[in-house]
């Protein structure tokens, strides 16, 4: 494994929909759970 292919993962798993839409995916979860918690708390 050499720059070049590391480089060229990188650019076609940050631009792959279903990537981009799974971490979508993960920050809206993060968020609404960091708004629960704060729900909670405060």
């Amino acid at each position: 494994m050499n720059w070049a292919d590391l480089f060229e993962r990188a650019e076609a798993y940050e631009t792959d929909p279903e990537t981009i839409r799974d971490r979508l995916d993960a920050h809206r979860e993060r968020a609404s759970d960091g708004a629960n918690r704060e729900g909670v708390d405060g």
